[in-house]
Parts: structure tokens; C-alpha cells; sequence
């Protein structure tokens, strides 16, 4: 990831430019990725409980995972509801779309979360569009899934007041490239 200066000639203001990020967790601006708040613990038992009651979900690695992308969603949220300026980050991702700093910090935080959960063994994002290795070395065989996102869709239209979400898809196995939704 490039660390070179540029001023922007709109503002006068020097950034830090940026490539396609690399998952690595380097940051936009002084952010923690993790702890974001007291209570992790009960939103991760109250999803635990409505993913099994309610769904029937057995599988305790896939609950895992399920609830790391809710905390990465919960700390999106945190990030947006701090972000007052939406500043744009010098590059472009995959598809062509101007980065905002915010596109950033918020996949870096959902591959915080998809490296502390121990289940997963790849994760790619549209900010991140590389199959990148998220998996730990003291997890062994526990890394089970695979998964690609786009943490922050519609990003380009936020200051337009409009609409965004995180979209994910979680597959069995190592690798996301090829995958379909059916699988």
C-alpha cells in the first residue's frame, strides 16, 4: 500500500495516498478496529441464541462467523456515526469507484473481525479485491469458510444522504473465486 503524500488541489490539504487496500488493517485515520464498545458480549449471545432457537443453526463455527460479521457491522456503524467529513483517499478500488478514507476504515474493520473469529481461511472485498490469507496460525483445521464483501456499498452516494449496507457472502471451504451463491 502506497504511503506517499499528496495535497489535494481542491483544499490544499496533504493525504496520504493510497492503492487498493491490502487487508492489512494500515489505517485511514487513527481508528481502533477492535473494542469498539462494552457490549460486544451481548449482541454476540443474543445472535448465538436467535441463530440457534429461531434458525436452527447448529454448526458452532458458522455461528462464529456470523457473529464476527455482525460485530464488523456494528463497528461500521460506529465509524459512520463518527465520520463527519467524507474525504476521499486518493485511489480507486477494483470497480473503478473513487475510495473514501470511510471505504477504508470500515474493511479494515470487518477484517479485524474475520481474523479474530479464527473460522475463516480467505476474505476478499471490493476494497480488497485479492483472495487474502485471514487465517491464524493457532486455529489449525477450524479456518472452514471463505468470504467475499463489500463492507460499505453505496458509499459513493453518502453525502447525498442516501441509503448503504454491507453485503457478504460466506462459502464453505478455502476460496472465493469461481464461487456462486447457489453453492
Amino acid at each position: 500500500m502506497s504511503t506517499a503524500t499528496n495535497t489535494d488541489a481542491a483544499d490544499g490539504v496533504a493525504r496520504k495516498e493510497h492503492g487498493i487496500n491490502d487487508g492489512s488493517g494500515h489505517q485511514c485515520h487513527d481508528h481502533s478496529y477492535t473494542g469498539i464498545d462494552g457490549d460486544a458480549a451481548k449482541r454476540i449471545d443474543s445472535l448465538t441464541t436467535i441463530l440457534a432457537d429461531r434458525y436452527g443453526v447448529q454448526d458452532a463455527r458458522l455461528v462464529r462467523a456470523l457473529c464476527a460479521l455482525g460485530e464488523g457491522t456494528a463497528h461500521i456503524a460506529v465509524l459512520m456515526t463518527n465520520y463527519v467529513e467524507h474525504t476521499y483517499a486518493g485511489s480507486q478500488n477494483a470497480s473503478g469507484d473513487e475510495q473514501l478514507h470511510l471505504d477504508i476504515d470500515c474493511d479494515n474493520a470487518v477484517f479485524a473481525a474475520i481474523r479474530e473469529a479464527g473460522v475463516f481461511a480467505i476474505a476478499a472485498s471490493e476494497e480488497t479485491p485479492v483472495e487474502t490469507d485471514v487465517s491464524s496460525s493457532n486455529s489449525g483445521e477450524g479456518n472452514v469458510f471463505s468470504v467475499g464483501f463489500d463492507p460499505l456499498d453505496g458509499s459513493s452516494i453518502i453525502d447525498a444522504n442516501f441509503s448503504v449496507g454491507s453485503i457478504f457472502g460466506i462459502w464453505p471451504g478455502k476460496g472465493v473465486l469461481g464461487r456462486t451463491g447457489r453453492e
